[in-house]
């Protein structure tokens, strides 16, 4: 009886989760495909940034050839 609002939902929540097998079993999948939606867009983040990275270093290296392949070699 001492305990908070929130306590007390959160309480009835686990007791409920707890004392029914369909509640487990969806809490189980639901746990599952929230984590495996987050590992699936960390890592197209991860993929886009790195794609990113190489573009950018290609395209520097293709700059670079260039410069030196028409333009010449020029110290100032």
């Amino acid at each position: 009886m001492n305990l908070k609002p929130y306590d007390k939902i959160t309480l009835s929540m686990g007791r409920f989760i707890m004392g029914n097998k369909t509640a487990r079993t969806v809490t189980f999948f639901y746990t599952i495909l929230l984590h495996s939606l987050v590992f699936l867009v960390l890592y197209k983040v991860a993929h886009t940034e790195s794609c990113k990275r190489d573009i950018a270093a290609d395209c520097h290296q293709k700059f670079a050839e260039h410069m030196l392949n028409v333009h010449g070699k020029h110290d100032h």
